[in-house]
């Protein structure tokens, strides 16, 4: 999910970077195409929470996500 300050129209594809918390291997952002699959507002003032689809990514950004949940669910 993304937070914004203005609502995001459902179906608009953004390129997308996801800054990873320090590195993973010796990357420090995963990189893909996400499509909007709704917005709604948030409770936060001025905000809006939209969900995302993931419709491209290369399978070297797949694995360093999957590493990441793997990590965060070990700690």
């Amino acid at each position: 999910m993304l937070l914004s300050e203005d609502p995001i129209v459902a179906g608009s594809v953004f390129q997308m970077d996801m800054i990873l918390p320090g590195k993973v291997g010796e990357e420090e952002k995963a990189s893909f195409r996400a499509e909007a699959v709704w917005s709604t507002e948030a409770t936060q003032p001025n905000s809006f929470w939209t969900g995302l689809h993931i419709v491209d990514i290369s399978p070297e950004n797949v694995l360093l996500i999957d590493k990441l949940i793997l990590d965060w669910y070990s700690s």
